[in-house]
């Protein structure tokens, strides 16, 4: 579990406390949809963005926490986004992963969200 502290240096990964530095993973955060509970609605931030900004083309059940993930409509045509990956599923037979450039620290050098849509459109996957 990796839990971060203040930083006083100008390194854009902050100092963090871990048993393990490779459970480093500043990518797959969680947004949840809750007033009062822990149990509300919940998605990966870049799924549900993608949702949001193509919601004609992409489709996203509620509990990212459950394993829910993005969905190409009318395929069977599953995304994980990962911290330095995706993963795309099309059920029931092949599975493609797809590194997500990142530099020695971590952080992405490319648009996540434009690498994922470029790869799906010059695979043929996404019109």
């Amino acid at each position: 579990m990796v839990i971060p502290t203040a930083s006083t240096s100008h390194s854009r990964k902050p100092k963090a406390l871990s048993i393990c530095p490779s459970e480093y993973k500043p990518y797959e955060a969680i947004m949840m949809h809750t007033e009062k509970t822990m149990n509300g609605k919940n998605w990966n931030i870049f799924s549900y963005t993608l949702f949001k900004l193509y919601p004609e083309k992409f489709e996203l059940e509620n509990y990212a926490y459950s394993g829910d993930k993005l969905k190409i409509k009318n395929t069977n045509i599953y995304i994980e986004i990962l911290n330095d990956k995706f993963i795309i599923t099309e059920e029931p037979k092949s599975q493609i992963e797809i590194k997500i450039s990142q530099d020695t620290e971590g952080i992405d050098t490319d648009d996540r969200i434009e690498k994922l849509l470029s790869e799906l459109k010059s695979r043929g996957l996404l019109s």
